[in-house]
């Protein structure tokens, strides 16, 4: 896996540097072993008093239809058209924090193990900070990003995530 902003940390440091991602409107990508500790750093978010709301998912056990699922299109409480998905009231509750100035974050757990339709649909929600069509990013205030994942030479289920996805983050 060639990574060209590829920076490695201990795992102590961990915290501190996606703290000041978060401030920085950064996604940070945590890349180790099984059993390190990334999934612990990603859930320290919840005692962070600056994030409101922490959805948490593991990419390889959850389904596409779990983010995205069949489409339609509804009218939200406000009276904007959003397309509703399967989970979409947790990406709601997100939007809903970020109208009264209060900041979420999401985890994605396994990341690297998804299968590729799971790992496409991911990429838009980290990179483009959308869940189907409904944008979350309110007023300036966009949910904070922590993907954990595995390195390809420490587990068989890698999937092959593209170049440009690794450019567009902060890998550790």
């Amino acid at each position: 896996m060639a990574m060209l902003n590829f920076q490695t940390i201990p795992i102590s440091v961990a915290p501190r540097v996606v703290q000041r991602n978060i401030e920085i409107n950064e996604v940070t990508a945590l890349l180790a072993q099984c059993g390190v500790g990334k999934t612990t750093v990603g859930h320290a978010l919840k005692k962070n008093p600056d994030i409101h709301y922490v959805l948490d998912f593991n990419g390889q056990t959850r389904e596409t239809f779990d983010i995205q699922g069949i489409p339609h299109t509804i009218k939200d409480a406000d009276g904007g058209l959003v397309t509703d998905w399967a989970v979409m009231e947790e990406f709601k509750k997100i939007v809903r924090l970020a109208k009264e100035g209060k900041r979420s974050a999401i985890i994605i757990d396994e990341f690297t193990n998804c299968n590729e339709v799971m790992l496409g649909s991911l990429q838009r929600l980290i990179l483009e900070k959308m869940a189907g069509s409904l944008d979350l990013k309110v007023n300036g205030i966009e949910p904070a990003i922590v993907v954990c994942g595995n390195r390809p030479e420490d587990n068989s289920n890698y999937n092959e995530v593209p170049l440009a996805f690794w450019d567009r983050v902060r890998p550790f």
